[in-house]
């Protein structure tokens, strides 16, 4: 589901762009930012990221209102993207909150007649719209169930299910499995009859009334039970093996919550906002790939640090081949030694993406992905020249940084000269490498990836 509060912007002023991000800061608004907002749309985020399930709520009010902030949040992001030319987007957003309609539509009616309170079921395709660009996708299913009464209304709990893609067939043959279409058909005044991503989307389900199907359909998801979908959805910082985990995580979340306030109440451009995007989208994929184990909070609060930098000297084109140039106070404090080491962790994030295919699926949420062209990097290409033309009032200087690459292994040359690196298997990444400094050899059975990986901070 995507993650945005829209502001509310002059709409001539927009130009034709098409949706391409998860979490898209210009949807902020600088004077009306609510911190608590960020934390809980970080916070799912990186549930996504993890392929965690996630618990939020939405109000139905017994008069047919829907959760106002809900319906403004989607009828602004038709809107928006609407006027900026993007028809997809535009159209699925429509297809979401019409969803969401119909699920009111069946409570309302069920109350009406007297009938329990139901659980709804609604299953998200992906389509030809959530795909990241490496063409990865991931399907989500919703559960809807009553938690209590508020006001002239009820809150419901809508927990999202993230999984691998399943396809739009196993999706419709799971409403049929777990829904009762029959009921569903009566009350909406419609059935299902053309099964594409967006009609889908658009047409909840009423469970079947025996409740210990709840369990089914946890186990038909991939999940051990229903009670664990809503232990993991009630702490989904925990980490089974990992102390660090639930302390790490809060501080991913607390930390980019910062950034993005920062930037938002700063006004600062659309370039350096998707910047931080792509960090926390890279951070976040790093973090599901296991890349993290047993880091505490002040080494991830490190590599979140360099990892913005990273990402904003991605966006300014601070890695093509030509001169690219920095104001030394507006964009970076840029040293000799600071290039050298954001080039060298360049290479060991493009490394960890490349041996890592649990990072690469993380960065394909169920809207789309985001994050830096760091994970579509070929390892064996990054041997390129990299210049720098740092501009200050106080000293002008050139600065050339080239990869330190084995053109023919495609793998980082020896850190260190007294090494003698041969082929074999790393005991660090446990992948079999061309260049290893075995123990036979004085060294430790670690290939230069892992090299450069220490290298970079951990």
């Amino acid at each position: 589901m995507v993650v945005q509060v829209v502001e509310n912007r002059s709409l001539e002023t927009l130009v034709t762009q098409k949706f391409a991000s998860d979490f898209d800061l210009r949807f902020y608004h600088p004077e009306t930012v609510v911190k608590d907002d960020v934390i809980r749309h970080v916070g799912a985020f990186l549930g996504e990221k993890m392929l965690q399930p996630r618990q939020e709520s939405i109000w139905i009010g017994k008069n047919g209102e829907l959760d106002p902030n809900y319906l403004s949040l989607m009828q602004n992001s038709i809107i928006y993207w609407r006027a900026r030319g993007d028809e997809l987007a535009a159209n699925r957003f429509e297809h979401e909150l019409l969803g969401m309609q119909n699920m009111m539509k069946l409570i309302l009616t069920s109350y009406d007649v007297k009938e329990s309170m139901p659980i709804v079921i609604n299953a998200s395709d992906p389509g030809d719209f959530y795909v990241d660009q490496d063409g990865i996708k991931k399907s989500g299913t919703f559960v809807g169930l009553l938690d209590h009464e508020e006001g002239n209304g009820w809150r419901y709990s809508i927990f999202s299910l993230p999984t691998r893609y399943i396809g739009l067939d196993e999706h419709w043959e799971m409403l049929q499995e777990f829904g009762n279409l029959q009921r569903t058909r009566e009350m909406l005044g419609y059935g299902l009859e053309n099964l594409t991503a967006e009609e889908l989307v658009a047409y909840p389900v009423l469970m079947n009334s025996l409740v210990y199907q709840l369990d089914d359909l946890a186990k038909r998801l991939g999940y051990e039970s229903w009670d664990r979908v809503v232990e993991m959805a009630a702490n989904q910082m925990k980490l089974e093996q990992d102390d660090n985990a639930l302390v790490r995580r809060e501080a991913m979340i607390q930390d980019f919550t910062k950034r993005i306030l920062r930037s938002v109440r700063d006004r600062e451009s659309d370039i350096d906002q998707q910047a931080l995007v792509n960090a926390m989208a890279d951070i976040f994929a790093l973090e599901a790939g296991k890349e993290y184990l047993g880091l505490g909070e002040e080494q991830i609060l490190t590599e979140i640090a360099k990892m913005a930098d990273l990402a904003k000297a991605e966006r300014c084109g601070g890695f093509e081949t030509q001169v690219t140039r920095f104001d030394y106070h507006k964009d970076y404090s840029l040293t000799e030694i600071k290039i050298a080491e954001m080039c060298s962790f360049r290479e060991s994030i493009i490394a960890r993406f490349a041996s890592n295919p649990l990072a690469r699926e993380a960065r394909a949420t169920g809207c789309g992905g985001s994050g830096s062209k760091l994970a579509q990097q070929p390892f064996n290409l990054i041997g390129s020249k990299y210049t720098f033309e740092v501009i200050s009032p106080t000293f002008d200087y050139q600065y050339s940084y080239t990869d330190s690459i084995d053109t023919t292994s495609g793998e980082p040359n020896g850190m260190y000269p007294e090494g003698i690196y041969t082929p074999g298997h790393c005991r660090g990444c446990n992948t079999d490498r061309q260049k290893i400094w075995h123990t036979a050899d004085g060294g430790c059975d670690c290939c230069t990836v892992c090299e450069r990986r220490l290298a970079g901070g951990e």
